[in-house]
């Protein structure tokens, strides 16, 4: 073999390699000990290509803006239903007349792509140009959806005869992180509009891992790409959940409960119409301290994605 793909770093390693499944693992080292040969080929043409993204923005009586934003390369039906999430709160709030007080605010749709490939994510540039943009300008909030509407899959022990594990469905939703960075205004909606809509398995927490008063910002991570617009210091919050589905296409649209992605949705646009009355200022609650800290030169995580995993070709 000669080598192997690494999408998320985008890296061509030539140290061979190949993933595979507790079955063939079995069969492969069993039949190495017979000596016996075998082999694979994947056939691919490598190259730089371009990857589409779109932002659309609808008008509110305010120009004060909140961006909603999901990623538009996942594999599985749930690593994509953040952009069937935006298409239909774009299609509710559209709908609503300026007079209305769904309009209260501007609000921006952000479909970004590349994020299985950390280093060339969509989110990063974008959320540097927001950055730029902050201090001076109108975007008040980035909310982030991934992996919403999960059915949760838990592994059992395969039946009698059979290697490894096996995936079944437990009947209940897969438990949700909602990071929610350090703005108590938002803390505060959030909780409310769960509770509202009763919807359970939502952990509402202010990110991951430890809390590190050293840097800034004190939780460098809120699980997804919520987690860059973070650490760039933009008021955020996101959605994501990570079912055994994730990276398993075979579960199909079987892997997303539909009623429950609807009511997930619903909780966010209830956030959006809860913000109407709050200013940008009043949003950002301990994010302007951070940005302060950061000018006056408190130690800063700046995300180093492209410096730390630049893209190709890794002996």
């Amino acid at each position: 073999m000669e080598g192997y793909y690494d999408p998320h770093f985008g890296q061509h390693y030539y140290v061979p390699g190949v993933y595979l499944g507790s079955e063939e693992y079995y069969l492969v080292r069993n039949a190495s000990q017979f000596h016996k040969t075998a082999s694979i080929k994947i056939s691919a043409d490598t190259g730089q290509k371009y990857t589409r993204e779109l932002f659309a923005t609808l008008p509110g009586r305010s120009k004060e803006t909140i961006i909603i934003d999901s990623h538009t390369d996942g594999a599985t039906w749930v690593q994509e239903n953040g952009v069937a999430g935006l298409l239909a709160l774009a299609k509710y709030f559209a709908a609503q007349p300026m007079s209305s007080p769904d309009r209260a605010k501007t609000l921006k749709f952000a479909f970004t792509s590349g994020h299985l490939t950390y280093s060339r994510d969509g989110s990063i540039p974008y959320a540097k140009k927001l950055d730029e943009e902050y201090d001076n300008g109108d975007n008040s909030l980035v909310i982030v959806l991934e992996h919403m509407g999960a059915r949760e899959i838990l592994p059992s022990p395969a039946p009698k005869g059979q290697y490894g594990r096996v995936l079944n469905f437990t009947g209940r939703s897969e438990s949700t992180l909602w990071s929610v960075g350090p703005t108590n205004a938002v803390v505060d909606l959030v909780s409310a509009a769960i509770k509202e809509r009763n919807l359970d398995g939502f952990i509402v927490t202010p990110g991951n891992p430890p809390k590190n008063t050293s840097q800034i910002p004190y939780y460098a991570s809120q699980g997804g790409i919520g987690t860059t617009y973070h650490d760039y210091l933009i008021p955020t919050t996101s959605i994501i959940s990570g079912p055994w589905s994730l990276w398993a296409p075979s579960f199909g649209e079987s892997a997303i409960e539909f009623s429950r992605l609807r009511t997930e949705l619903m909780v966010v646009a209830d956030v959006v119409l809860s913000l109407a009355p709050f200013s940008k200022a009043g949003i950002a609650g301990e994010y302007s301290e951070y940005r302060e800290m950061r000018a006056n030169g408190f130690p800063w995580k700046e995300p180093k994605w492209e410096t730390q995993y630049p893209p190709g070709p890794r002996g």
